[in-house]
């Protein structure tokens, strides 16, 4: 009888101390590991690939209007002068900063922003995702000199998802959102922050009719989204 204790508080110590490993193995990877292994799945896979070797051959005129952005801008073209979408899906701060090394922005140029969604959704802390934004527009800015910025304000989602909840998200992304305010561009670039408050619900999160699965726009969404950039950078 007294083996047969013995045996169960020894399988019930290793149980513990297996689920104590197993939780901190779960939060080493969540704190620290899952933006380099999503960031890693991203910027390797087929299609980030390809992508990224015909935008590096683009060569970048002194009147294109150029949208740098993640999955939500994929499908955004303003007709307004000529159009150069170098958006990428899954795309966070950190691989775009990367990836404008192989530019060639002119002065003078009008830049369309809109990034820092997939940062927090892939479990970057805001810290780092500040970091990160500001190193960016560092680079972006040392690349082109009185060229007009137009940094969207990251809209919030309509959706929960595995690791994060809609709460939480939304709540990181009001925060960001205020950083954008503060931040002060080099080399005589300009910058105009964009507000899209006609697509937020009274809840704070992305109205339902513009998009079709809480983060992405339906094709109302891209319509509306259209339409308010060009008012934006046209200040009609």
């Amino acid at each position: 009888m007294k083996n047969k204790n013995e045996r169960i508080i020894f399988i019930t110590k290793a149980i513990g101390i297996s689920f104590s490993i197993s939780l901190l193995l779960f939060l080493i990877y969540i704190i620290y590991l899952r933006p380099i292994h999503l960031e890693f799945s991203v910027v390797n896979s087929v299609n980030y690939t390809q992508k990224k070797i015909s935008f590096d051959s683009i060569q970048l005129k002194k009147n294109d209007l150029i949208i740098l952005s993640d999955s939500r801008l994929l499908e955004l073209n303003l007709d307004y002068l000529n159009t150069i979408n170098l958006s990428i899906g899954g795309e966070t701060s950190k691989t775009l900063n990367y990836r404008i090394k192989n530019y060639d922005f002119q002065d003078s140029s009008l830049i369309i922003l809109s990034i820092g969604l997939n940062d927090l959704l892939f479990s970057y802390n805001e810290k780092n995702t500040r970091k990160n934004l500001k190193n960016l527009l560092d680079h972006l800015c040392s690349k082109t000199q009185h060229s007009d910025v137009f940094i969207c304000k990251i809209l919030p989602i309509n959706v929960d998802g595995f690791f994060f909840d809609k709460e939480e998200v939304n709540n990181n992304i009001s925060s960001l959102n205020l950083f954008f305010d503060t931040i002060c561009l080099k080399n005589n670039n300009k910058k105009k922050v964009i507000n899209f408050g006609d697509l937020i619900s009274s809840n704070q999160s992305l109205k339902a009719e513009y998009t079709y699965d809480g983060i992405h726009f339906n094709k109302k969404g891209i319509e509306r989204l259209k339409s308010m950039l060009v008012k934006e950078i046209t200040h009609e």
